[in-house]
Parts: C-alpha cells; sequence; structure tokens
C-alpha cells in the first residue's frame, strides 16, 4: 500500500473552484506499507513545530478487530524526518495505549499548544460509551494517560444511522475528523443513509454527518456539485468519509 500526499500550491480560486485539481501539486508518494498492512484513516496535525501522522492499524485486511492507534511523531510538511527519510520509514510509530473502541476511528487536534483526540463507538459493552473526548494534554503520553468523557451518545439529537441493527441510534463506525469553522470546533463523523447493507445487495449510503463539539445536533454534510446545488444526500450516495483539517 502507498500513502500519497497532495502538495498545495499558491494558487487564487473563488468559491467555485476551490475543488479544482489546480489547488494541488502533483501527488507524491511519502510512505510505502507492505502487502498485508491495513493501516488506513491517515490524519495530520501541527504538534511543536513539526507534525503529527496517525492511522489505524490492527489485524490485516480491515485493521480490525482490536483496531489499534498507530503514530509518528517528528514529521516535517513533506512527510520527512530531519534527515530526509519519510517519517513512516525514519520514525519508529507507536501506539497509543487506549481502548480498541477509542481506537477504531481516532483523530487528534491541537488547541492553544495543547493536544486532544476524540473517539470510540456506541454499542452493546461497558467500553462503547459512543465518541469521546480526551485532553487537553501537553504530551502524546499524557494524553493517552487522561480520562475520557462522553460527548456523542448514540442517541444524540439529529444522528443518523438508518441501518436496523442500530434502531436509530448512530454507531459511530467510520473515521472521525474535528477540524476549527470560525471559531467553533466541529465533529465530523459516519452518517449511514442506506437501511439495508451490502450483504443484502444494497451497496451506498455512507455520508458525513458534522455536530459542534461544544453541543448542539448533528446535520448531514451538503456539499455544493456533490448534488446539485448541494441538496440533501440520498442512500444511493456513497461519501465514504470526511478527513477534514481546517
Amino acid at each position: 500500500m502507498l500513502l500519497i500526499a497532495l502538495i498545495p500550491t499558491l494558487v487564487t480560486a473563488d468559491e467555485r473552484d476551490v475543488a479544482s485539481s489546480s489547488v494541488f501539486g502533483r501527488p507524491r508518494v511519502v510512505a510505502r506499507f507492505g502487502p498485508n498492512d491495513p493501516s488506513r484513516y491517515f490524519g495530520l496535525v501541527a504538534w511543536r513545530n513539526r507534525y503529527l501522522l496517525y492511522a489505524r492499524s490492527g489485524h490485516y485486511p480491515h485493521a480490525d478487530p482490536n483496531p489499534r492507534t498507530s503514530v509518528w511523531r517528528g514529521c516535517d510538511a513533506s512527510l520527512l524526518t530531519r534527515t530526509g527519510e519519510p517519517c513512516v520509514e525514519g520514525i519508529q510509530g507507536t501506539d497509543a495505549r487506549w481502548p480498541v473502541s477509542f481506537a477504531h476511528n481516532a483523530a487528534f487536534w491541537v488547541e492553544d499548544r495543547e493536544i486532544y483526540a476524540v473517539g470510540g463507538q456506541w454499542g452493546p459493552g461497558k467500553e462503547k460509551r459512543g465518541l469521546e473526548k480526551r485532553g487537553p494534554a501537553r504530551s502524546f503520553a499524557g494524553l493517552a494517560a487522561t480520562p475520557s468523557s462522553t460527548i456523542f451518545r448514540g442517541d444524540h439529537p439529529g444522528c443518523v444511522d438508518r441501518r436496523p441493527k442500530q434502531r436509530g441510534t448512530c454507531e459511530f463506525d467510520g473515521r472521525v475528523s474535528v477540524a476549527s469553522l470560525n471559531g467553533e470546533m466541529l465533529v465530523y463523523a459516519r452518517a449511514n443513509l442506506a437501511r439495508k447493507n451490502a450483504s443484502t445487495g444494497v451497496f451506498g449510503g455512507r455520508h458525513v454527518q458534522v455536530a459542534p463539539l461544544g453541543g448542539g445536533p448533528f446535520s448531514l454534510l451538503s456539499i455544493l456539485g456533490f448534488r446539485e446545488g448541494g441538496g440533501p444526500p440520498v442512500a444511493g450516495d456513497n461519501l465514504y468519509f470526511g478527513a477534514v483539517a481546517k
């Protein structure tokens, strides 16, 4: 497996052009993973004048069951080490010491020079308490050691998961992102729009929903051009996850 970076170029674009390929430079391979490495859900946050790269890993091929959060610290903006090596190859990765339900979709963000994480699932079992928050902390080790608190239960207002097994509650079964918009921190999580899954021959329905970190209902993401005029998504659509940075 290859990890490919799209390096932004300096362009001037109006709102209709922000998704244009001209925004990005030539794709570049920044890491190579073995054929049985299931790493996925990569994320990148600025941390202490360098960058922290993270991913979900675990058992091949789906990084499940028992997923873990792998972290590489000390990368530069091009995902290289100080000596010019790809940071995934030149830096020993560290696995976060937290429950597998949190590692399923863990995401990091930095605020006021302190690091935070959010992750977790809703479902049977004492560990699946919904989306949980950890932090603030001044070190990665300190973050893993901080207690977590539930910020979104599966029955949070506005949350959409139409699969029968969920009985109207959200499992939060896909990637999560946290980003700031107009001074407000927002959480982006998976929505499931289809009532049937792939095993019954009905595909599609993955989407993204967003809610304020500080409280408020979820709403489905509306993307200009994804459906005409940014109209509401339907079960046939498939937006697998949102990797939102800012």
